[in-house]
Parts: structure tokens; C-alpha cells; sequence
């Protein structure tokens, strides 16, 4: 069983104090591979765990013909190699790691967001620089693993964006939009893996 959580977004903004922090701790992030002779490209974001750690989503890293040859991270507006210290499929998170020191770092908090609480999620969206939504967790919700739903701004490139309560700790990742009845996304939910959940990936790293 997996588990997620539904946030919903609202705006754009520095409601919250935490924001420049959680900003300078998350980070675009870009791969490439290479198949019958074409080049396959795409875009994410990525958050600091630790000097040199960072969580992202792992289809951000890995496709159904296995790991993306090129991985990179935008630090301080310099591209960096990042490689991937392990992947966790099955709850769609993947730990990397940099050769360079990161600016700054997130905490992961002690206690899970409950429906209705605010969150923050920042996120590289459509490739644009990072920046921070704000909305409300509302409900943990069973998709074939347990995830929670927010209602909050997402799209495309915003899997592995950090999502953080009003104190600024991280309470969960970002990794996927809500699907609509149309075959896209709807842009204004999103879903994240929760906190404990992050908690067992980072055990023994």
C-alpha cells in the first residue's frame, strides 16, 4: 500500500515567512535520455535533505527503460550533476546526491499535516523558476497507496517539489497533479507522498 495525500493550491505569495527559506532549499531539476536515437528530455524539482542530499520523485529519474543518463540540478543558476542514491518506486521518491555543498536545507517535521491545515509547496512548474503555492490539505485520500490531496496550484514540473506547514518543516512531497475527467490534469490539486513516508526513506542516510 502506498501513501499519498490530496493538497489543494491557492496563489502565489509570501503569505508565509518560511517561503524565502524553503525557496533557497529547492531546486529545478533536468534529465535527458537517450533511446533509438532520439533524445528524451524533461523537467522536475528537487529539495535538500541534507549538505549534499536531496529527495525529488523518482519518475523524475527514472523511466520504464530504467534510470535517465543525465541528471542535473539548477544551484545558485549553475547546472550541477546529481546521481541517484536510491530509488523507491513503489512510494514514487528517489534520493540523490551532489558533489557541491547546497545553499541551504529543509527539516522534515515531527508531526503529519491533518486535513484542513495550510501548506506551502514549492515547485518548479512548466520549468519556470521556483516558486512557492500556498493552499489546504484536504483529505488523505486511498489511490492504490495512501496519498494526501491538496488543494493548491500544480502542474508539470512540480513532482519533488517540497511540501511545508505554516512553521516551514517538510511535511510531505509533491509527485503528482490530480487527473481530470478529460485525460489531462486538473492544475488546481495536487497530491503528495507524506511524512512518514519520507521519514523511512531517510532512515540510514
Amino acid at each position: 500500500m502506498k501513501d499519498f495525500l490530496l493538497v489543494s493550491v491557492f496563489s502565489v505569495s509570501s503569505l508565509f515567512a518560511a517561503d524565502e527559506a524553503a525557496l533557497s532549499a529547492t531546486f529545478r531539476l533536468r534529465y535527458e535520455r537517450h533511446e533509438a536515437g532520439a533524445s528524451i528530455t524533461g523537467a522536475g524539482t528537487c529539495c535538500a535533505i541534507g549538505a549534499r542530499k536531496l529527495l525529488t520523485a523518482s519518475h523524475n529519474v527514472r523511466g520504464p527503460a530504467g534510470e535517465y543518463e543525465q541528471l542535473q540540478v539548477e544551484i545558485a543558476e549553475v547546472w550541477v550533476a546529481a546521481k541517484v542514491k536510491r530509488i523507491y518506486p513503489d512510494v514514487d521518491v528517489a534520493l540523490l546526491s551532489v558533489e557541491v555543498n547546497l545553499p541551504a536545507m529543509l527539516c522534515l517535521g515531527a508531526v503529519e499535516a491533518r486535513p484542513g491545515d495550510e501548506v506551502t509547496v514549492c515547485a518548479s512548474l512548466t520549468g519556470l523558476p521556483v516558486a512557492a503555492y500556498h493552499g489546504k490539505l484536504l483529505r488523505r485520500w486511498e489511490l492504490g497507496r495512501a496519498v494526501y490531496l491538496a488543494e493548491i496550484t500544480f502542474n508539470h514540473g512540480g513532482s519533488g517539489g517540497p511540501v511545508l506547514n505554516t512553521a516551514g518543516t517538510m511535511v510531505g512531497l509533491a509527485v503528482a497533479g490530480l487527473p481530470d475527467n478529460h485525460g489531462g490534469f486538473d492544475d488546481t490539486h495536487a497530491l503528495f507522498v507524506p511524512l512518514a513516508v519520507l521519514w523511512t526513506v531517510m532512515e540510514g542516510h
